[in-house]
């Protein structure tokens, strides 16, 4: 069975970047360079670490939303993922969240397109072993 890199089951937007890292690239310089690029187009998203999940990592967040990276074999995904509220008290902040995803997703996509020429992917499809197919944009 084949796979694709990782998407967190729960993002709400997903960009895919091209990231075959050269001779003397630096992974880490690759993430800051994401969230630099993320964070100039909303400025509310600040630097932030941990884990959502084995492959999932977490590298920004705001109060809505944090912003996680996936790699494999040179496919990068970046999601916002809307922050879970595990109290049902806060059920109407969960709605906040998801709504400010939703409203910020075309700009998201457009933002990481244009920052990122000629690496931005667009997937197409899955074949039935698991692996997406993509296109660039």
């Amino acid at each position: 069975m084949g796979r694709s890199v990782a998407v967190p089951s729960n993002a709400a937007v997903t960009a895919f970047i091209d990231n075959r890292l050269d001779d003397g690239e630096d992974w880490d310089w690759f993430i800051e360079d994401v969230l630099g690029v993320v964070s100039e187009r909303f400025p509310s998203i600040g630097e932030d670490s941990g884990w959502l999940g084995r492959e999932e990592r977490i590298v920004g967040s705001n109060g809505h939303a944090q912003l996680v990276i996936c790699e494999y074999c040179g496919c990068v995904s970046v999601s916002l993922v809307p922050i879970q509220e595990n109290d049902g008290y806060f059920q109407h902040e969960q709605t906040l969240h998801d709504a400010w995803c939703r409203q910020v997703e075309r700009a998201f996509l457009e933002h990481i397109a244009k920052r990122f020429p000629g690496r931005a992917l667009r997937p197409l499809a899955t074949a039935s072993n698991g692996c997406t197919l993509y296109r660039r944009i």
